[in-house]
């Protein structure tokens, strides 16, 4: 059980090793984040046989998660990362990141609800407005802010591991 702690906390902590990031290192470890959230969140049961990443507006991060989604999968789903202008052109998705700051998401979270996945976003107080995780930049290190709340009105249960990593918001 330690050394199982142990490697959760080296997979989800190894981007706070590195100092200063430029953009594009930030993206890359906000794609290694995000991927290492699939393993500490209990996903439904579902007949679709693909995991989809959907991403709500446009941002280096999809090539980033496609790059991982190559290479990696979730249990035994294969990553589909897709993007989109609107939250109303996600008819399915397991994940949803918030890319354009402008989105409406209260439209997000609703949709969030209704498809039973995890939230991510990017913008300041989003935890404290539905999102399930919110990436935070402390001292120019990349963290995030999780509600665990959030996440279960989406109908999803979240490892206390990865709930001890974040920042809590409720």
């Amino acid at each position: 059980m330690e050394n199982r702690l142990l490697r959760i906390v080296f997979f989800l902590m190894v981007p706070f090793i590195f100092v200063k990031q430029s953009n594009a290192q930030e993206e890359k470890f906000k794609a290694i984040f995000i991927y290492n959230f699939t393993k500490y969140i209990d996903w439904p049961m579902n007949s679709k046989s693909d995991f989809i990443i959907a991403i709500i507006g446009k941002s280096p991060l999809e090539g980033e998660l496609k790059n991982i989604a190559a290479k990696m999968k979730v249990g035994n789903k294969t990553i589909v990362v897709k993007s989109f202008l609107s939250v109303n052109e996600v008819d399915n998705a397991q994940m949803i990141y918030i890319a354009d700051r402008k989105a409406d998401l209260a439209s997000i979270v609703a949709k969030s609800k209704t498809l039973n996945c995890l939230l991510i976003s990017n913008s300041t107080n989003s935890c404290q407005q539905g999102a399930g995780i919110n990436f935070i930049l402390k001292n120019g290190n990349l963290g995030f802010e999780i509600s665990e709340k959030n996440i279960k009105m989406c109908g999803l249960q979240v490892n206390s591991s990865l709930m001890a990593l974040g920042t809590s918001v409720e």
